[in-house]
C-alpha cells in the first residue's frame, strides 16, 4: 500500500499536470492576432504600406536577428526543459534499480529501462544544454548591442525595437493571466478532493522528511539492513515525487511564458524575413552577426538567417 505523503504529493502532480498539459496556450486564432501585430508594426517601423523602406539595410540585419534569436531562445528553453527533466527521471529509476538489485537480485527491477534509452537520453541532454546555454549568451549579446549600446542607425529603428519588445511583455502577461483563470478553475473543482486527502495526510504523518531520515540512519544500529533499507526507499519516493512535482510545475508556468515568447516572435521573424527577400538585399545583410561571444567580424559572417518556415 503506498505511503500517504506519496499518495498525497502524486494526486497534486496529476492534477496539475493533466489539465496544464491540455491548456492550449497559443491557438491559431491568437498566432493570427500576432501576425497582424507584425504587419502592422512593419509599416511603422521598417517599410511602409507604398514600399518605401525606412530602416537602413544594416539596422534590418540587426533588427531580424534580433527578432530571430527571441525566438530561438524560447524555443531551445522549451526543448531543454523537457529533457533535462526526462534525464532526471531516467537516473532515478536506474537508481531505483540498482537499489532494487542491492536488496534482491532475484526480484523483478521496478523499471524497464533499455540500455538505448539510457544512452538516448545522456546524449541528448549534455549537447542541448550546451546548445541551451550558448543560444541564450547569444540572445543576450544581441539586446545588450541594440538596447543598451544602440548601435541601430536610425532612432526610429530603435523605437521599432522597443515597441515590439512591450507588445512582447504585455502578450506574456495576458498568457498568464489566461493560464492562471484556468488553474483557478481547475483547483476550484478539484479543491475538495485535495482538502480531503490532506486530512487524511496530516492525521497520519506527524513527522517530517528528515525525521524519516534520521528514522532510517537509526533503524542501521537497532534492526536490521533490510527494514532500513524498506524505510528509506519510501522516503526516497517521496522526496523524487516532490522533487519532480516542483520541477514539473515551474516547467509548465515557464512553458506559458515561452511558448507565447516564441509565437510572438515567430510571427514577427516571418513577417520581416518576407520583407527582406522581397528587397531583394545583398546576401551579406541576411547573415546572423552574433555568436555566443557578442558580435561576429564582418569577414566570418557565413551562417545565414533560416528561412522561417523551416521553423516551428
Amino acid at each position: 500500500m503506498k505511503n500517504s505523503t506519496l499518495l498525497f504529493v502524486s494526486l497534486i502532480y496529476g492534477c496539475f499536470t493533466s489539465h496544464l498539459h491540455g491548456y492550449d496556450l497559443v491557438n491559431r486564432q491568437q498566432y493570427a492576432h500576432y501576425q497582424q501585430q507584425a504587419v502592422a508594426w512593419l509599416h511603422t517601423y521598417i517599410i511602409d504600406s507604398e514600399g518605401t523602406q525606412r530602416a537602413s539595410n544594416n539596422d534590418l540585419q540587426l533588427i531580424a536577428n534580433i527578432v530571430y534569436f527571441s525566438y530561438y531562445r524560447s524555443k531551445m528553453t522549451l526543448d531543454a526543459q523537457e529533457t533535462a527533466l526526462q534525464t532526471l527521471e531516467n537516473i532515478w529509476q536506474g537508481w531505483q534499480n540498482i537499489a532494487q538489485t542491492r536488496r534482491n537480485p532475484s526480484v523483478d527491477l521496478p523499471y524497464s529501462i533499455t540500455h538505448q534509452q539510457k544512452q538516448q537520453s545522456l546524449e541528448q541532454f549534455w549537447p542541448i544544454q550546451h546548445k541551451h546555454r550558448a543560444i541564450g549568451l547569444t540572445y543576450a549579446h544581441a539586446t545588450e548591442a541594440l538596447i543598451k549600446d544602440n548601435v541601430l542607425e536610425s532612432p526610429l529603428s530603435f523605437s521599432g525595437v522597443q515597441e515590439m519588445r512591450k507588445t512582447a511583455r504585455t502578450v506574456i502577461m495576458e498568457n498568464m493571466a489566461d493560464a492562471q483563470q484556468y488553474l483557478n478553475i481547475l483547483f476550484g473543482n478539484t479543491q475538495k478532493r485535495v482538502h480531503d486527502t490532506l486530512d487524511q495526510w496530516q492525521a497520519q504523518k506527524r513527522n517530517t522528511i528528515f525525521d524519516r531520515i534520521w528514522s532510517y540512519v537509526s533503524q542501521l544500529s537497532i534492526s536490521s539492513f533490510t527494514e532500513a533499507d524498506k524505510l528509506y526507499n519510501t522516503i526516497s519516493q517521496e522526496g523524487w515525487q516532490t522533487f519532480k512535482t516542483t520541477q514539473e510545475a515551474s516547467k509548465h508556468m515557464w512553458r506559458i511564458v515561452e511558448e507565447a515568447r516564441a509565437a510572438f516572435y515567430l510571427a514577427y521573424y516571418k513577417t520581416l524575413y518576407a520583407t527582406l527577400q522581397q528587397l531583394n538585399l545583398d546576401q551579406s545583410y541576411m547573415t546572423i552577426i552574433f555568436g555566443p561571444n557578442g558580435l561576429i567580424r564582418a569577414e566570418d559572417r557565413r551562417e545565414l538567417l533560416p528561412d522561417p518556415h523551416q521553423l516551428y
